[in-house]
């Protein structure tokens, strides 16, 4: 079958019968699309003589030798269609649109703030709308008049993904900025967009082209650790600054009391923002742990004021804790103090992801911070132990550790060669928590100081406990006081002290034992011995 154009009779295209067998006048349009330049929308079908035109839901007959074909020019705009046509597309009316368009109308007809028909179904995120706009010949990079925005910025801001995937798809500039400098990318990612973020990495996007500020888009992902991560690995740099200077992990470390500021329209729970922002602390952190610490934090101008210490005693809010753990990033920190909060795994695995990399953090205090329900939270921080070279004094008093917990931790702490005073005092040890830190005892020659008093210490332990001092060689400072300990562990510890030559007090005050057990362990432990 020829197809010839009605006015000039000119040959467009010759199409054998199996190329239009059984199809309708209206797929024939788009075949035609590319070699008459101008959609289905513009185009008029008509039978050889011109005489009839063709619909387009009309099967073609094979049989037929030629048919004439008319390009239409757009009818003329005026406000009535203009407001007709915003709308299907806002409304995601596709019927009411294809008629529209077949009239014909211009898909590129913008309102008073220039705004295409395609930037508002990218807005709305109308998948089928925006394909029959594209098909339409709408313009896949129109800019808007205010902030200069894309369709494509617009869905990639608004968080619709197949929107993104579509104008990709169609050939969109993806690095077209906004007025303000920021791409598509940057605003998926500010936004917390990760399907979208990952589209516009996977089409190769600009992932270090900044905005005016000189923000890039791994700044702007601060709060949202799966694209910080995503970021990194496609080769964003963490080293670019804003022009006030700041790196991306400065933002994020400085940003700590406000970290939902890029929370974005998914995040309606402060808690649930707060624990990405604090996620995605601690992974910039590890990720930049070659990095001059002098490069990343300014040092404090007043000389010696390098004992910072982060406090939050008694504060009850849990988010409150959450965020201020992020402090322990903070490369000067000495202290810190988070007792009298109510623990949670996202603080806890926080505090982990910083002691892993901090250098300077010297103590720490967890003092009454329930972790009964925060068992995962809590190991997170128990396995940052045995790495940390620079955390001397661990307070963990009235914890509710748990057995699991305090055998856990007597085995990283047999490990570690930088840990000098350990506070258990208030955790309720049984026989295999004592075991463990009888073999802890035995092989640690760093721990100085254990605090063990009010654990419910039986004669049981007490032994266990005794056989470890005795083949101790570090420990100068042990503390069992208000226990239930009795003549026997007495006699155990003061055989132990006569085999140990670094303990210089050992206090078993307010514990059960026998007044004449107490003079003969006098006796044996001058003058080492603490006894109530």
């Amino acid at each position: 079958m020829e197809v010839c154009f009605l006015a000039s009779g000119e040959t467009l295209t010759v199409l054998a019968a199996d190329d239009f067998r059984g199809k309708t006048a209206k797929a024939l349009k788009e075949m035609l699309a590319a070699q008459a330049g101008v959609p289905r929308f513009r185009q008029r079908l008509f039978q050889e003589d011109g005489s009839c035109e063709i619909k387009d839901d009309e099967i073609l007959d094979v049989e037929a030798v030629k048919v004439s074909l008319v390009r239409l020019e757009f009818c003329p705009s005026d406000p009535e269609q203009t407001h007709e046509l915003l709308t299907a597309c806002q409304h995601n009316d596709f019927v009411m649109l294809e008629a529209l368009l077949q009239r014909p109308c211009d898909p590129n007809t913008a309102d008073e703030f220039g705004w295409t028909p395609l930037h508002y179904s990218a807005e709305r995120g109308h998948l089928e709308v925006s394909r029959i706009l594209l098909e339409g010949g709408a313009d896949k990079d129109a800019q808007e008049h205010e902030d200069l925005m894309t369709p494509l910025f617009i869905a990639a801001a608004e968080g619709h993904p197949d929107i993104v995937a579509l104008l990709l798809e169609a050939g969109s500039n993806k690095d077209q900025p906004q007025r303000g400098g920021a791409t598509p990318l940057f605003t998926a990612a500010a936004n917390g967009h990760l399907d979208s973020v990952r589209l516009l990495v996977e089409s190769r996007a600009a992932i270090n082209q900044a905005d005016d500020r000189s923000e890039t888009p791994l700044i702007a992902s601060v709060g949202h650790l799966e694209i910080v991560k995503l970021l990194v690995a496609s080769g964003a740099r963490c080293d670019i600054k804003r022009n006030d200077g700041f790196t991306a992990i400065d933002w994020a470390t400085r940003r700590q009391g406000t970290p939902w500021v890029y929370s974005g329209p998914n995040f309606t729970n402060q808690d649930q923002a707060c624990a990405k922002y604090l996620d995605s602390v601690g992974y910039l952190r590890r990720i930049v742990l070659d990095t001059p610490v002098e490069d990343l934090f300014k040092r404090p101008e007043a000389e010696g004021q390098v004992a910072w210490s982060g406090k939050l005693t008694e504060a009850s809010s849990t988010l409150q804790f959450a965020v201020r753990a992020a402090e322990v990033t903070l490369p000067l920190l000495k202290i810190l103090n988070i007792s009298y909060n109510q623990g949670t795994t996202i603080g806890h695995r926080s505090i982990a992801d910083a002691l892993h990399v901090n250098i300077t953090l010297e103590k720490v205090l967890m003092d009454r911070c329930d972790q009964r329900d925060t068992d995962n939270g809590f190991y997170s921080l128990i396995v940052s132990i045995p790495g940390n070279t620079a955390l001397r004094h661990l307070s963990l008093q009235h914890t509710l550790l748990g057995q699991a917990g305090l055998v856990n931790l007597a085995k990283v702490v047999a490990v570690n060669k930088a840990l000098r005073s350990l506070n258990l005092s208030g955790n309720l040890f049984d026989e295999e928590s004592a075991i463990a830190w009888a073999i802890t005892l035995r092989g640690n020659r760093d721990l100085r100081q254990l605090h063990l008093n009010g654990c419910h210490l039986d004669d049981t332990a007490g032994l266990h406990l005794a056989g470890g001092l005795t083949e101790n060689q570090g420990l100068e400072v042990l503390s069992m006081r208000d226990n239930s300990l009795r003549d026997a562990s007495a006699a155990a510890f003061a055989e132990a002290l006569m085999h140990n030559g670094t303990v210089t007090q050992l206090n078993i005050e307010l514990n059960s034992i026998d007044f004449h057990h107490l003079l003969k362990f006098k006796q044996l432990a001058r003058p080492r011995a603490v006894l109530g």
